[in-house]
């Protein structure tokens, strides 16, 4: 059923003044905050009808009413489109100021660990960055530093510049110098190759290597062989939890404890934004829209960001139903946009 004007400012009006308030919205609160050229018996009306069709609800008898999913799904559908979704001046000025204080690491990953506290500050809620894989980004470098016996620290370096290390322990022990001329080889072969694409190149290395017999090639192609099986999923950077805690939303030790669960399983969270990945740009889920059942008192507003050729990670905010979604959006999208500028120059 279509709203009229009318319906759709009073939506808006309830749908604001319970996001500054946390406190249902009475139709003499709307009559006094917002000049909507109505009485106060009109807006009840007004508010009733919008209860019967599903965008308010009634906490109990005799309160004011509160959103439904239904209701913040059309407000920030229609009405925050209408408002038009652009970061305010102050804000950007806020926002671009802890980016040059606080982002000015050449580490991505402290950066990405840093944009997420960005994020959180900025929105008063949870700050989340989903890293790229590292098999969406596009080899560089690789080095090799023995550390004792059969172990080494491999310590890749991708194009858009994220640096990312592990210990290995290989089959026989090797020489500082051979690991130096692995890495050599290595780079010659794969600079320039999306590192989804390595283990197909190191299987073909590998069958005409055999051919020749060339054993020090053949110990630089099992050695990467053996590191692709060790390949991690997309680190996550989650910050804000004590933000969390002062919203009145999460007084309720269930619905903390919910949240706590969701953002501990890791693997599920980055399997929920994963799905993400698809579509680019800002993307709001409102409670029960989250696949994840936890998250269902939530809602999270993401926005993917690119390197040089693809979409590689996700910026988000989670936090209650009730929260500015104008500002978060114009948050998340600038954060977007940051990190994709910082990625392509690399």
């Amino acid at each position: 059923m279509e709203l009229s004007d009318r319906n759709r400012d009073i939506l808006r009006a309830v749908v604001q003044s319970f996001i500054n308030t946390a406190e249902p919205v009475g139709s003499k609160t709307v009559s006094k905050r917002f000049d909507l050229g109505l009485c106060s018996a009109s807006i009840r009306n007004i508010m009733a009808d919008l209860e019967e069709m599903g965008y308010l609800s009634q906490p109990y008898t005799s309160a004011g009413r509160v959103p439904t999913d239904k209701g913040y799904r059309f407000y920030v559908n229609n009405l925050v489109e209408e408002s038009s979704v652009t970061i305010g001046e102050r804000h950007r000025e806020i926002l671009v100021e802890e980016f040059r204080t606080r982002l000015a690491s050449s580490d991505m990953n402290q950066l990405m660990k840093e944009a997420s506290k960005v994020l959180s500050f900025m929105s008063h809620n949870l700050g989340i960055i989903l890293a790229p894989k590292c098999g969406e980004t596009i080899y560089r470098k690789i080095e090799f530093i023995k550390l004792k016996a059969r172990r080494v620290l491999v310590v890749f370096i991708t194009e858009e510049g994220i640096v990312q290390d592990r210990v290995i322990e290989t089959e026989d022990e090797i020489t500082q110098r051979d690991l130096i001329r692995i890495a050599e080889f290595l780079n010659a072969k794969l600079k320039g190759v999306p590192l989804k694409d390595v283990r197909r190149k190191i299987e073909e290395e590998l069958r005409e290597e055999e051919a020749r017999y060339d054993r020090l090639v053949e110990r630089a192609l099992r050695l990467y062989n053996q590191i692709l099986e060790m390949e991690r999923a997309g680190e996550i950077y989650i910050w804000g939890m004590s933000e969390v805690f002062e919203l009145p939303e999460f007084s309720d030790v269930t619905k903390i404890k919910r949240l706590f669960k969701a953002i501990e399983d890791k693997h599920t969270l980055i399997s929920l934004l994963d799905t993400t990945m698809e579509a680019e740009g800002v993307r709001v889920f409102i409670g029960s829209e989250n696949p994840c059942h936890e998250m269902q008192d939530c809602s999270m507003i993401t926005s993917t960001y690119r390197g040089r050729e693809r979409v590689i990670g996700i910026v988000g905010v989670i936090g209650p139903r009730r929260m500015d979604y104008r500002e978060v959006i114009s948050i998340v999208d600038y954060t977007a946009k940051f990190l994709s500028r910082v990625l392509r120059k690399g």
